[in-house]
Parts: C-alpha cells; structure tokens; sequence
C-alpha cells in the first residue's frame, strides 16, 4: 500500500524518513518547505513506499500558474528489486492518472524506465527526455564557501532579483517554459534564494534560481556578459545565501503562467543577480521551491566574463544560510556547463553505489484520453 503523508505530524514523520541519503534531497526539501508552509505557490502531496518503512518516494507538486511537477526518488539506487519499483510505480499510477499533463523529474535511470515501460499505455512519453547529472556541495566545501569574499568583474555588481522584474527574463530563459511559469518563477524568487548579476548601466546579466525541491532551478548567462566568471561568482553567492520578466524568457521549458511561477520563487526562495551599474540584469540564479537551482542565465552580450560561476558562488552562500544543502542537475547536451561543474573544486557529482553518476530524467508527460481500465494489482 502507498502510504500518504498529509498532517503535521504525518509530514514530520515523512521528513525525518527522507533524511540521510543524497537521493532523497529534493525529496526531503519538498516536505520541508510544504511542513512549513514556505512555498503556498507549489503545494505539494507526499507519498511513500513501503507503507511501514518508505524506501520509494513520490511528490505530486501543483503549481499554482504552471503544469504539475512529479518527483520520484528512492533512498538507494541499485538495491532495489524490479519488483519493488513495479510495485510502488502501479500504487502510484492511480495519483498520475488524475493529471492531464505533469514535467516529470525521476532520479535514477532503473525508475525512469521502468516508469516508462509499465505507464505507455496511459501515458505519451514521446516528449524529448533531458537527462541530467546530478552535483551538490558537501558540507566541508559549503564551510569553506560561507567565508568567501566574491569579487565580480568591473562594471557588474550582485543584486537581489525582483520577482515583479525579473521573473519574465527567468522564464525566458528557460527551456522547459510553459503557461504560468513566469508567475512560478516569481514566487521562487520571492520564497527561495536566488542570485542575480547587473551590470553598472542597470541591465541583468547573469541569475541562478532555486526551486522549492532545493537544486539549482534555471542558470543563464546573457552572451555579451560571458567569460567574465559571473556564472561561478553567481552559483557561489547564492550557494552563501532576478527579475521575474527577465527570468521567465530565458527558461527553455517556458510557457504560459511561467513568468508568475518565477516570481513567486524569486518572493519565496533565495536568489540572486548581477546587474550593470546602469541597472541592466546581466546574470541571475534562481531556486527552486524543491531546493535545488532552478534557472541559471547570463545574458549573451556579459558572457565570458564570469558572472555565472560568481552568481552560482554566491547564491551557494544564500542557500547555506537558507539551511540547505546546495544541489542541480546539469543536462546531458550542456557540455560546457557539465565539464565546469566535473572540474569545479566545490560541486561534487553524486554517484550510485557502484560510484557511477546519478542521472535524473526530466520530461513533459501527457496522459492518454481517455485513460484505459486500471487492472487490479
């Protein structure tokens, strides 16, 4: 049997079973945030397998402007039987068939295949999947980050995103965009850490957002302002501690109602951004209401000037004081960024048991119309 975790105690008791194994971080932020009313935009409904001692966990997060996010994870990555995934997977079809679409986010190649094969009949998988590594800073180097002084090129400076903004440069930006993700992106910069980067004359340049699961949501650099170190300086501030508009257009994943969904995470989460003294946001890292960095971007024109790893520094920073491990997942087809984060003295990649990298799957899922008979399982 699933089991459902809905009350205090209930969401308590499911924080403190996700506790301990890296697998489960975004998982574990999930509950977090939903126990402590931190992320109103992003309610999320809580489920495990097996009932008595959870090993295989679901989240179900509806976005109040977006599409429905699913997160599943499991405490281990190569202990698991094929029988216990299949198990937990058909207690939870009956939960997935009652959405008409969800971006799926499966940690762990076992589990997302299994997903895909067992659910084809009722569901379209035919969506590009965008597989992703996964990296975190452990505790000893998120030490070492806190004392940082991070120093940005000239003519930029760290500023806080606004999710009234930025959250439409965000969504923007961002791949996956769809309907109501500037609003989502809006409400992560106002409820999560997120990092922005301007240049003096005013424009954004460079931003990391986190999402309400904890990782890294949406990074981005603008080209003009890379190869200047943004990018670094940004991920390490906001590992310490954007505008909506701007955040929202540069998310791949964009559509309607994403330009809100940011702001509300620029409201909610930490963030951060580099702006140009003239006010132009040049660079910004937002989080996600599951913890994890959310939108990462640096405008073309402040491009190699290293505002995107500054921004990622300094968001670390803001994430740490935030009382969270800082986490994101780099897609497969973004070498540049993949080979940084590989080389980079603060991201460790998280790897199975077999010390091979962890990959998690992300696509947009829509269910068949109309949904065929359940058989009893």
């Amino acid at each position: 049997m699933l089991r459902s975790f809905e009350t205090v105690s209930e969401l308590s008791e499911a924080l403190n079973l996700t506790d301990g194994s890296p697998y489960l971080l975004p998982i574990h932020y999930s509950i977090r945030h939903e126990l402590h009313e931190m992320f109103p935009e992003a309610k999320c409904s809580i489920y495990g397998y097996p009932y008595d001692s959870p090993q295989l966990w679901m989240v179900i997060r509806r976005n109040q402007f977006t599409r429905p996010h699913v997160f599943m994870a499991s405490r281990t990555q190569l202990l698991l039987s094929e029988s216990e995934i299949d198990a937990f997977l058909m207690l939870a079809l009956p939960y997935l068939l009652e959405l008409s679409e969800f971006n799926a986010r499966i940690l762990g190649i076992q589990l997302s295949t299994r997903m895909n094969e067992l659910f084809s009949s009722h569901f379209d998988f035919s969506a590009p999947s965008y597989l992703a590594n996964y990296f975190l800073v452990n505790e000893s180097k998120q030490r070492l980050i806190t004392k940082m002084h991070i120093q940005l090129a000239d003519g930029y400076e760290f500023v806080e995103l606004d999710p009234d903004v930025d959250s439409d440069a965000v969504a923007s930006t961002w791949k996956f965009s769809s309907a109501g993700d500037r609003d989502q992106f809006a409400a992560k910069i106002r409820r999560m850490p997120s990092i922005g980067i301007r240049t003096y004359g005013g424009e954004l340049a460079s931003f990391t957002v986190l999402d309400a699961s904890g990782f890294f949501n949406n990074q981005f650099t603008f080209p003009e302002h890379r190869q200047r170190g943004l990018a670094d300086r940004s991920e390490l501030r906001l590992c310490q501690k954007v505008d909506s508009d701007a955040v929202a257009s540069t998310w791949k994943f964009s559509s309607a109602g994403d330009r809100d969904q940011f702001a509300a995470k620029i409201r909610r989460m930490p963030s951060i951004g580099i702006r140009t003294y003239g006010g132009e946001l040049a660079s910004f890292t937002v989080l996600d209401a599951s913890g994890f960095f959310n939108n990462q971007f640096t405008f073309p024109e402040h491009r190699q000037r290293g505002l995107a790893d500054r921004s990622e520094l300094r968001l670390c920073q803001k994430v740490i004081e935030f009382g969270l491990y800082p986490l994101k997942f780099v897609e497969h087809e973004n070498t540049a960024v993949l080979a940084r984060s590989a080389r980079s003295p603060w991201w460790s990649a998280v790897v199975d048991e077999a010390g091979m990298p962890v990959t998690q799957d992300h696509r947009l899922v829509y269910r068949l119309a109309p949904p065929p008979e359940l058989a009893t399982y």
